[in-house]
């Protein structure tokens, strides 16, 4: 059984950063882990949310009510990882670049 691991990303109104952070998550091959994506997003008015459904089906999206901050989203994403036994839990943020082969 391959260990869980669970990035959880927060967004507020950061769908321009999506554009290169996402790509890469969604194509990278992990082959000594199970990795899923949480985006926790704090009811972003950019268009964000549609842009993750339509484009990122297979990341799990959180739609909080209201914007209750960094720290906020990332509590939420933390209590769904830890309902989902990851065994690693890594906090990203929206705006992080990443190399391909990271």
């Amino acid at each position: 059984m391959k260990n869980k691991v669970i990035i959880i990303i927060p967004n507020y109104n950061g769908q321009k950063y999506f554009l290169d952070l996402l790509p890469l998550l969604a194509t990278e091959k992990y082959f000594d882990f199970d990795l899923e994506i949480v985006i926790v997003d704090n009811n972003s008015a950019d268009g964000s949310r549609e842009y993750l459904e339509n484009n990122y089906s297979q990341f799990t999206l959180i739609k909080n009510k209201e914007n209750i901050g960094y720290v906020g989203a990332n509590n939420i994403g933390y209590q769904y990882a830890l309902k989902k036994k990851a065994k690693y839990i890594y906090l990203l943020n929206q705006d992080t670049i990443i190399t391909k082969g990271f």
